[in-house]
């Protein structure tokens, strides 16, 4: 389990905090991961959009550990 979760946090969680960061991704946005290319050259992509009905998205509920 700490490969996968080492890899989630390289490939996405870090990825995603730059977007925020650099100012690419903003509050209100729902993001959208997707992915481009196959095997060893794939990557995730990243997209902001606004919810269609116009209002920010609320906080899913976390998770108990």
């Amino acid at each position: 389990a700490r490969p996968l979760r080492r890899t989630i946090q390289r490939e996405i969680e870090d990825n995603l905090s730059e977007k925020i960061l650099y100012g690419e991704l903003t509050a209100g946005q729902i993001v959208i991961v997707g992915t481009e290319g196959t095997g060893e050259t794939a990557k995730f992509t990243f997209r902001g959009a606004i919810p269609q009905d116009g209002t920010p998205p609320t906080a899913p509920a976390r998770a108990a550990h």
